[in-house]
């Protein structure tokens, strides 16, 4: 298991990451709305029903989310595919 993975209990191999995962993470990284919109490339209506749970963030764009909550990844790190 890998921060990759959604971190602890993470639901596997490039996963969406859901509502409170990713209000959680919007705020760690301290993105507004309009700017986690902006910095996704996606509408607000899309931003909001991630927000709200009706539909999950993509795994590309939870994978780029998680790792921009987690600086400090070590050269060595275990990657999802097992090598480092």
């Amino acid at each position: 298991m890998t921060i990759l993975d959604g971190g602890e209990g993470g639901m596997g191999r490039s996963s969406a990451m859901g509502a409170a995962e990713f209000r959680s993470t919007l705020a760690g990284i301290g993105l507004s709305e309009h700017h986690a919109a902006r910095f996704l490339k996606v509408d607000e209506p899309t931003l909001r029903r991630w927000i709200a749970g009706r539909e999950d963030v993509p795994p590309p764009l939870a994978c780029r989310l998680r790792l921009m909550i987690c600086p400090d990844i070590p050269p060595d790190m275990e990657w999802a595919d097992g090598e480092a």
